[in-house]
């Protein structure tokens, strides 16, 4: 078992329940209740769920990955994910450093779940290789 791997894998599972349950009560009921027209809110929340997908299965792929030790044909895969989730990490640091008030940084604290995964899974990823 690959014990870095794992806890990125962990880290992940963690991060898209946390996205499906409490992301779920304050995230989609406001913004099913919004005054957004219909298509909207629908449009908004089928991209919610496409990005729980996207978490959810990013995450067991890398604790099915972890299982796997010493097969460098995950790596590309390993690497893939870990990209995606520091892409996904820069999104949020992007949007909020383009606000003009202080403090957006914690306000949108999604990053400081995000790219621990993807960062832990490259160094991993690394790791690996020079095995």
């Amino acid at each position: 078992m690959n014990r870095l791997l794992l806890l990125a894998a962990v880290l992940a599972l963690l991060t898209a329940l946390v996205h499906i349950v409490v992301g779920s009560l304050e995230i989609t009921r406001p913004l099913l209740a919004s005054a957004f027209s219909d298509e909207m809110k629908w449009l908004l929340f089928a991209c919610w769920h496409l990005v729980s997908v996207v978490l959810a299965l990013s995450a067991l792929a890398l604790l099915w990955g972890a299982r796997q030790r010493g097969n460098g044909a995950l790596a590309p895969m390993v690497n893939f994910i870990s990209l995606l989730w520091i892409g996904f990490a820069v999104v949020f640091v992007g949007v909020a450093l383009s606000r003009p008030e202080p403090g957006w940084l914690l306000r949108l604290p999604q990053w400081m779940a995000l790219l621990p995964v993807g960062l832990i899974g490259l160094l991993s990823s690394a790791l690996q290789g020079r095995r």
